[in-house]
């Protein structure tokens, strides 16, 4: 007898510690190695922004399905990637290199390139998110299943949405005008740009800001030349503005003489994913005029 509960002792401890299988393709830890696509990669980004930059960075985070998410209690994990021209990969922007491993059930994915890391709460980037930044991100929340099994199982995630503008600056001269026949740029700057935005909540668009003091600087060197006709490249990435007016300062040499040029732009927008081209148009030796 006592030999006997000894082996049943013995069979209940085995028992207890077998892990589980799935249709017979062997032992299983509970979790499914999860891969990511993003849809439509070359649609989402309008035509007139370049498309993902290889080896940019993109944030996958996981959450429980619920109406309230993103929700600090069902977060259950994010991960960095990094797209290799046609697909994401884990990469090592978090210092740990792996694949995002969840157990079946439902979720909803959300993402955000760069790969800024999330603060406490698990629900806001814990990075602002500067002019510069060509910052893009999922903004509808989509339930998707991981089903149960032991292999990898790809998930296609909702399109990704950029949420700055981008900015590019033409200066040229206008020919109906007396003009300069010698232009040089030796430096531009455009202020009045939105601020940094900070705790930018997962899933949610940027907000427009009503007015701003923030600068972009630029050199010659950031101008391409054809003539008299100068075009920055490459353009610039602003986040969004609503309403709002910009100043434009030029300092140039015309016919070889040292010319500041200022001028304002009222109630300029910038909406996100669009392209603008401000357009510097030199019509004397002292006056310009502006236009978006």
């Amino acid at each position: 007898l006592a030999a006997g509960a000894g082996l049943l002792s013995a069979v209940l401890i085995l028992v207890g510690c077998a892990k589980d299988s799935v249709s017979g393709l062997g032992e299983w830890d509970g979790t499914v190695p999860v891969s990511f696509g993003v849809e439509g990669l070359s649609e989402v980004l309008p035509a007139t922004r370049v498309s993902l930059a290889t080896n940019t960075t993109v944030r996958v985070i996981a959450y429980k399905s619920g109406d309230s998410n993103p929700a600090q209690d069902n977060y259950v994990a994010d991960q960095a990637y990094s797209w290799n021209g046609s697909e994401l990969v884990p990469c090592t922007v978090d210092a740990a290199d792996q694949v995002m491993k969840l157990t079946p059930d439902s979720y909803d994915f959300y993402a955000v390139s760069p790969a800024f890391p999330l603060a406490a709460d698990k629900t806001t980037l814990a990075t602002a998110v500067a002019n510069g930044v060509d910052y893009a991100a999922i903004t509808v929340r989509e339930t998707q299943q991981v089903p149960r099994q032991v292999m990898s199982y790809a998930l296609t995630l909702s399109p990704l949405q950029r949420q700055c503008a981008q900015i590019s600056i033409v200066i040229k001269n206008d020919d109906n005008y007396i003009v300069p026949t010698t232009l040089a740029v030796n430096s531009v700057s455009v202020t009045g740009l939105a601020a940094s935005q900070s705790s930018i909540t997962v899933g949610a668009n940027l907000t427009a800001a009503s007015s701003g003091t923030e600068v972009l600087n630029f050199t010659s060197e950031d101008f391409s030349v054809s003539g008299t006709t100068f075009t920055q490249r490459p353009p610039s990435v602003a986040l969004p503005l609503s309403e709002t007016n910009l100043t434009l300062t030029l300092d140039m040499n015309v016919d070889g003489e040292s010319q500041t040029f200022t001028g304002e732009l009222q109630a300029v927008t910038l909406e996100q994913s669009t392209k603008y081209t401000i357009t510097a148009t030199i019509i004397t030796k002292s006056d310009i005029t502006l236009s978006v």
